[in-house]
Protein backbone atom coordinates (compact mmCIF):
# COMPACT_ATOMS: atom_id res chain seq x y z
CA UNK A 1 0.00 0.00 0.00
CA UNK A 2 1.28 3.40 -0.72
CA UNK A 3 1.89 6.16 2.17
CA UNK A 4 -0.26 8.43 2.06
CA UNK A 5 2.33 11.61 1.21
CA UNK A 6 -0.19 14.96 1.88
CA UNK A 7 -2.85 13.77 4.37
CA UNK A 8 -3.53 17.59 4.66
CA UNK A 9 -4.27 18.22 1.34
CA UNK A 10 -6.69 14.90 0.80
CA UNK A 11 -8.14 16.11 4.10
CA UNK A 12 -8.74 19.31 2.98
CA UNK A 13 -10.26 18.03 -0.48
CA UNK A 14 -12.85 15.67 1.25
CA UNK A 15 -13.60 18.40 4.04
CA UNK A 16 -14.28 20.77 1.07
CA UNK A 17 -16.38 18.68 -1.34
CA UNK A 18 -19.28 17.56 1.77
CA UNK A 19 -19.33 20.75 2.82
CA UNK A 20 -20.02 21.97 -0.40
CA UNK A 21 -22.71 18.83 -0.77
CA UNK A 22 -23.84 20.44 2.70
CA UNK A 23 -23.49 16.77 4.10
CA UNK A 24 -22.83 18.01 7.34
CA UNK A 25 -26.14 20.10 7.92
CA UNK A 26 -26.54 23.15 9.73
CA UNK A 27 -24.85 23.73 13.14
CA UNK A 28 -22.81 20.08 13.39
CA UNK A 29 -19.99 19.76 15.50
CA UNK A 30 -17.10 18.68 13.33
CA UNK A 31 -15.36 16.60 16.07
CA UNK A 32 -11.69 16.53 15.10
CA UNK A 33 -11.33 13.00 16.98
CA UNK A 34 -14.44 11.48 14.99
CA UNK A 35 -13.52 12.79 11.63
CA UNK A 36 -9.76 11.74 11.82
CA UNK A 37 -11.24 8.54 12.50
CA UNK A 38 -14.05 8.53 9.29
CA UNK A 39 -10.77 9.69 7.39
CA UNK A 40 -8.09 7.76 8.68
CA UNK A 41 -5.69 10.29 9.38
CA UNK A 42 -3.97 11.16 12.47
CA UNK A 43 -5.94 14.62 14.47
CA UNK A 44 -3.30 16.89 13.23
CA UNK A 45 -4.45 17.63 9.23
CA UNK A 46 -7.56 17.08 10.47
CA UNK A 47 -7.35 20.14 12.75
CA UNK A 48 -5.41 21.96 10.41
CA UNK A 49 -7.97 21.53 7.35
CA UNK A 50 -10.27 22.75 9.82
CA UNK A 51 -8.64 26.12 10.79
CA UNK A 52 -7.96 26.67 7.06
CA UNK A 53 -11.58 26.38 6.66
CA UNK A 54 -12.83 28.61 9.03
CA UNK A 55 -10.48 31.34 7.55
CA UNK A 56 -12.34 31.12 4.61
CA UNK A 57 -15.46 31.44 6.12
CA UNK A 58 -17.03 27.68 4.98
CA UNK A 59 -17.20 26.41 8.68
CA UNK A 60 -17.78 28.66 11.96
CA UNK A 61 -15.89 28.67 15.52
CA UNK A 62 -17.99 27.97 18.56
CA UNK A 63 -17.73 26.90 22.45
CA UNK A 64 -16.54 23.01 22.30
CA UNK A 65 -14.95 23.21 18.73
CA UNK A 66 -15.74 23.78 14.61
CA UNK A 67 -19.23 24.00 13.28
CA UNK A 68 -21.03 23.73 10.18
CA UNK A 69 -22.36 26.99 9.01
CA UNK A 70 -25.44 28.19 10.13
CA UNK A 71 -27.60 30.73 7.86
CA UNK A 72 -30.76 32.58 8.00
CA UNK A 73 -32.55 34.63 4.98
CA UNK A 74 -31.04 37.68 5.98
CA UNK A 75 -27.20 35.99 5.97
CA UNK A 76 -28.28 33.72 2.71
CA UNK A 77 -29.49 37.02 1.04
CA UNK A 78 -26.16 39.18 1.68
CA UNK A 79 -24.17 35.90 0.15
CA UNK A 80 -26.17 36.20 -2.76
CA UNK A 81 -26.03 39.89 -2.75
CA UNK A 82 -22.03 39.90 -2.61
CA UNK A 83 -22.55 36.92 -5.64
CA UNK A 84 -24.25 39.58 -7.83
CA UNK A 85 -21.38 42.28 -7.01
CA UNK A 86 -18.25 40.28 -7.74
CA UNK A 87 -20.05 38.63 -10.67
CA UNK A 88 -20.89 42.87 -12.29
CA UNK A 89 -17.26 43.08 -11.23
CA UNK A 90 -15.94 40.19 -13.27
CA UNK A 91 -18.13 41.62 -16.05
CA UNK A 92 -17.06 44.64 -15.91
CA UNK A 93 -13.58 43.41 -16.11
CA UNK A 94 -13.45 40.89 -18.73
CA UNK A 95 -12.88 42.48 -22.64
CA UNK A 96 -15.06 39.82 -23.97
CA UNK A 97 -17.05 36.44 -22.43
CA UNK A 98 -14.88 32.75 -22.43
CA UNK A 99 -16.41 30.51 -24.83
CA UNK A 100 -17.95 27.56 -22.80
CA UNK A 101 -16.07 25.27 -21.34
CA UNK A 102 -16.33 21.05 -22.67
CA UNK A 103 -18.35 19.58 -20.36
CA UNK A 104 -17.75 15.78 -19.49
CA UNK A 105 -20.73 14.22 -19.55
CA UNK A 106 -22.72 13.75 -16.47
CA UNK A 107 -22.73 10.49 -14.28
CA UNK A 108 -25.89 8.63 -14.51
CA UNK A 109 -26.44 9.08 -10.56
CA UNK A 110 -25.35 12.67 -10.60
CA UNK A 111 -28.90 14.43 -9.00
CA UNK A 112 -30.12 17.26 -10.83
CA UNK A 113 -28.99 19.71 -8.11
CA UNK A 114 -25.68 18.92 -9.04
CA UNK A 115 -25.92 19.39 -12.51
CA UNK A 116 -27.11 22.58 -11.95
CA UNK A 117 -24.47 23.72 -9.59
CA UNK A 118 -21.90 22.71 -12.03
CA UNK A 119 -24.03 24.70 -14.75
CA UNK A 120 -24.42 27.43 -12.89
CA UNK A 121 -20.73 27.86 -11.95
CA UNK A 122 -19.75 27.12 -15.35
CA UNK A 123 -21.76 30.11 -16.97
CA UNK A 124 -21.09 32.79 -14.05
CA UNK A 125 -17.11 31.95 -14.91
CA UNK A 126 -17.74 33.06 -18.25
CA UNK A 127 -18.27 36.28 -17.15
CA UNK A 128 -14.85 36.80 -17.25
CA UNK A 129 -12.31 38.27 -14.73
CA UNK A 130 -10.36 35.26 -14.48
CA UNK A 131 -7.00 37.55 -14.85
CA UNK A 132 -7.84 39.33 -11.58
CA UNK A 133 -6.75 36.54 -8.88
CA UNK A 134 -8.39 38.15 -6.18
CA UNK A 135 -11.07 38.41 -7.72
CA UNK A 136 -11.39 35.01 -8.97
CA UNK A 137 -10.51 33.59 -5.57
CA UNK A 138 -13.34 35.73 -3.76
CA UNK A 139 -15.82 34.34 -6.04
CA UNK A 140 -14.84 30.29 -5.84
CA UNK A 141 -14.92 30.94 -2.23
CA UNK A 142 -18.09 31.89 -2.49
CA UNK A 143 -19.71 29.25 -4.39
CA UNK A 144 -18.23 27.03 -1.89
CA UNK A 145 -20.45 28.88 0.54
CA UNK A 146 -23.32 28.95 -2.15
CA UNK A 147 -22.65 25.26 -3.72
CA UNK A 148 -25.74 23.62 -1.25
CA UNK A 149 -28.14 26.93 -1.79
CA UNK A 150 -27.47 26.45 -5.75
CA UNK A 151 -27.94 22.85 -5.69
CA UNK A 152 -31.22 23.38 -3.78
CA UNK A 153 -32.29 25.73 -6.09
CA UNK A 154 -34.01 23.21 -8.38
CA UNK A 155 -36.55 22.49 -5.48
CA UNK A 156 -37.68 26.22 -5.91
CA UNK A 157 -37.44 27.33 -9.95
CA UNK A 158 -38.88 25.21 -12.27
CA UNK A 159 -36.95 27.14 -15.44
CA UNK A 160 -33.59 27.12 -14.49
CA UNK A 161 -32.86 25.22 -17.87
CA UNK A 162 -34.76 28.48 -20.11
CA UNK A 163 -32.83 30.59 -17.64
CA UNK A 164 -29.36 29.14 -18.12
CA UNK A 165 -29.81 29.10 -21.96
CA UNK A 166 -30.79 32.51 -22.17
CA UNK A 167 -27.59 33.43 -20.09
CA UNK A 168 -25.94 31.41 -22.51
CA UNK A 169 -27.17 32.94 -25.84
CA UNK A 170 -26.46 36.85 -24.49
CA UNK A 171 -22.83 35.41 -23.37
CA UNK A 172 -21.91 33.77 -26.69
CA UNK A 173 -23.59 37.32 -28.28
CA UNK A 174 -20.03 38.73 -26.58
CA UNK A 175 -21.57 40.77 -23.92
CA UNK A 176 -25.37 41.61 -25.68
CA UNK A 177 -27.05 44.39 -24.55
CA UNK A 178 -29.44 41.74 -23.00
CA UNK A 179 -26.71 40.15 -20.30
CA UNK A 180 -26.66 43.39 -17.74
CA UNK A 181 -30.39 42.59 -17.16
CA UNK A 182 -30.18 39.03 -17.53
CA UNK A 183 -27.85 39.18 -14.78
CA UNK A 184 -29.45 41.36 -12.30
CA UNK A 185 -32.47 39.37 -13.03
CA UNK A 186 -30.79 36.12 -11.98
CA UNK A 187 -30.33 37.56 -8.64
CA UNK A 188 -32.98 39.57 -7.91
CA UNK A 189 -35.35 36.44 -8.63
CA UNK A 190 -33.08 34.70 -6.12
CA UNK A 191 -33.08 37.41 -3.39
CA UNK A 192 -37.28 37.33 -3.84
CA UNK A 193 -36.72 33.17 -3.33
CA UNK A 194 -34.53 33.45 -0.22
CA UNK A 195 -36.97 31.69 1.92
CA UNK A 196 -38.01 29.02 -0.44
CA UNK A 197 -34.56 27.93 -1.07
CA UNK A 198 -33.36 27.64 2.49
CA UNK A 199 -35.98 25.66 3.26
CA UNK A 200 -35.33 23.25 0.34
CA UNK A 201 -31.67 23.70 1.36
CA UNK A 202 -33.04 22.10 4.84
CA UNK A 203 -34.78 19.18 3.72
CA UNK A 204 -31.83 17.57 2.16
CA UNK A 205 -33.08 16.09 -0.51
CA UNK A 206 -31.00 17.71 -2.84
CA UNK A 207 -27.50 17.34 -1.50
CA UNK A 208 -26.36 14.24 -3.45
CA UNK A 209 -23.34 13.85 -5.38
CA UNK A 210 -22.47 17.62 -5.75
CA UNK A 211 -19.26 17.75 -7.33
CA UNK A 212 -16.83 20.41 -6.02
CA UNK A 213 -15.92 21.77 -9.86
CA UNK A 214 -13.58 25.07 -10.39
CA UNK A 215 -13.45 26.19 -13.71
CA UNK A 216 -11.00 28.64 -15.47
Amino acid sequence: MSRDRDPYERTLDILRRRLRAGAFGEGRHLQIQNLAQDLAVSSTPVREALSRLLGEGLIERGPGGYFSPRHDISSLGDLYRLDETYALAALRRADRPKAPAPQAPPSPETCAGALHLARTEALLTRLGGVDDRALLWARRNLWDRLAPFRAAEVAVFDDLEAEAGAVDVALTAERGRNILGLIRFYYRRRLKSVRAILQASRAGTYHLNIPWIYIG
